[in-house]
């Protein structure tokens, strides 16, 4: 330990100042993400409590939310989207046309 003591003893100033500023930087660096972290933790608390308290005050006011879809209800289907299905085709010549 002595032997430790003595190197560190020899050192300049300026490696002195450095090792501090050093820790100083490590020390800011942890609490800025921690102050971080916390303040998604607080943001998505809110968010949450947010939504729980507009479902809270819409069911003290008698509005009710609209019913999830149940799995005895077939989903209706979308008009125009989505590739279609069971389509029959009809092929028709054109015999009165003129030919090109």
């Amino acid at each position: 330990m002595k032997p430790l003591l003595e190197i560190l003893a020899r050192l300049p100033a300026r490696a002195w100042l450095q090792g501090v500023g050093a820790l100083l930087a490590v020390v800011v660096l942890a609490v800025v993400g921690f102050a971080a972290l916390a303040g998604v933790a607080l943001v998505g608390l809110v968010l949450v409590l947010g939504i729980k308290a507009r479902r809270w005050l819409a069911s003290l006011f008698g509005v009710a939310p609209p019913p999830p879809p149940s799995a005895a209800e077939p989903a209706r289907p979308r008009v125009g989207r989505g590739p279609v299905s069971d389509v029959e085709f009809e092929m028709v010549d054109k015999k009165d046309s003129p030919p090109r």
